[in-house]
């Protein structure tokens, strides 16, 4: 909040950052941004710009919903809330209270995992559909009943089926040419999956707009449907331990203290450590999973992040200011790049392994034909193994084209794209395979079961 700036004054600010903002869209290819802009509970600015979808060029407007994804989060965190409030459920008490929960890896996580460890991804597992937890409902019901029509936010679903109309941003990729190319829909992120309570949720600014002034009031503590919101939002863990200023996740939110260049964790932007926000200015906290600034592009780089970045510089008169237009420019040149770099990677490490071979004593009946791994039975992932070295496989797109078009959003290292068969020492059989599909994360062994 800017308790000593009018918001006259604020408005004036963030409308002369438009032509910033156009810049940073166009240099980034999204299809459509879409931003609101709320100030001491008054909405002060609004902008659609850009197609819902390129092929039919209708525009987007305060009403077109877009996939919130991990922002879902949030709205999980918060059904929790309401669950505590009443009783229901306790932040610090182990999941296995609740439901049969274990780990076949680590039978201490599932033993001591709390649900507040679930939803500040401190379990070291992928475990975020909690919200039922005592409300004897579904989570999408709950969120409905308990929050979404309380705070009369009548176009937010927890599933693109649900949708009152065809106002929707359909996602887009960035081809060679930097045209937009329309994907086809996510099936995965809906109420009825696993990952529905981690990213399912589709909205719009309007009711956004209502959602943070719902959030800000918790906050201060005025009367609200959402609760335990300063515990939502307090520090719960470190997103990274190299900055000297805060840099904490909550329970769907993340905290940063400006002057700090850490403000695109959240996003595939990353940090940005040569562009110090706020570097002469007084410190003020960040609560932060990119506001209500949204798009339906895997771009050239997050052109919503740079955008809520603009308009937080902005609104607060961060000084000095950081060109965002040429920043989002660099980036986009790097994003553009990225495929090249990390098939030119994948090339001098097959090349490397192959050199350190020694005569192969495996029965070549074994590499007769070709090899698919197919990921959830999605068309899009299906991939051709081919030999990398030894008993490892790889599956790189040939193309940059495809690798975008095969949504692989984030994936940065080569070795994400192999898997590492492991054969019985005597039988020559193979066991199970190795794949170290996140970065920084030792390898999944998984287990051949037939």
């Amino acid at each position: 909040m800017t308790a000593d700036v009018d918001s006259d004054v604020v408005r004036s600010r963030i409308e002369d950052l438009c032509p910033i903002l156009d810049q940073i869209q166009d240099n980034t290819r999204s299809a459509s941004i879409s931003i609101g802009v709320l100030h001491h509970g008054e909405v002060i600015f609004t902008r659609n710009r850009g197609f819902r979808d390129v092929e039919s060029e209708a525009p987007a407007d305060n009403e077109t919903n877009y996939l919130l994804c991990s922002l879902t989060k949030a709205f999980t965190a918060a059904c929790c809330g309401i669950l505590v409030d009443e009783g229901k459920l306790e932040w610090t008490k182990p999941l296995e209270s609740y439901i049969p929960f274990r780990s076949v890896v680590d039978p201490v996580i599932g033993k001591r995992a709390t649900v507040q460890d679930a939803l500040s991804h401190n379990t070291g597992l992928a475990h975020m559909d909690l919200t039922w937890l005592g409300s004897g409902r579904p989570w999408d019901e709950l969120l409905k009943k308990r929050i979404l029509e309380p705070l009369a936010m009548h176009r937010t679903v927890t599933n693109r089926t649900k949708l009152p109309d065809y106002n929707v941003a359909e996602p887009h990729v960035v081809l060679d040419d930097y045209s937009l190319h329309r994907q086809k829909p996510v099936d995965t992120a809906a109420d009825d999956t696993l990952m529905g309570p981690a990213g399912a949720v589709w909205s719009n600014v309007s009711d956004m707009i209502k959602w943070a002034k719902a959030l800000l009031d918790a906050m201060h503590h005025e009367p609200s449907v959402l609760k335990e919101i300063p515990t939502i939002v307090s520090h719960k863990t470190n997103i990274t331990i190299s900055s000297i200023s805060e840099n904490t996740y909550g329970l769907g939110f993340a905290r940063a203290m400006i002057p700090s260049t850490e403000l695109g964790m959240l996003s595939l932007n990353g940090p940005h450590g040569e562009y110090v926000i706020g570097r002469t200015s007084r410190p003020r906290l960040v609560l932060y999973h990119n506001g209500v600034a949204l798009g339906n592009s895997h771009g050239l780089g997050n052109g919503p992040d740079w955008s809520a970045q603009a308009i937080a510089q902005a609104m607060f008169d961060f000084q000095p200011p950081i060109d965002f237009a040429e920043v989002s420019k660099q980036r986009a040149k790097t994003e553009y790049e990225r495929y090249a770099l990390l098939a030119a990677d994948f090339d001098y490490f097959r090349n490397q392994e192959r050199s350190k071979e020694k005569r192969c004593n495996v029965d070549l009946d074994d590499y007769v034909g070709n090899l698919i791994m197919a990921v959830n039975n999605i068309s899009s992932q299906h991939h051709l193994l081919t030999h990398f070295s030894g008993d490892n496989l790889g599956f790189l797109p040939s193309s940059r084209e495809e690798f975008v078009v095969r949504e692989f959003i984030d994936w940065f290292k080569w070795d994400q794209f192999i898997l590492s068969f492991h054969r019985h020492e005597e039988l020559g059989t193979v066991n199970g395979v190795n794949w170290g599909l996140q970065v920084g994360v030792m390898p999944v062994y998984f287990e051949r079961i037939s």
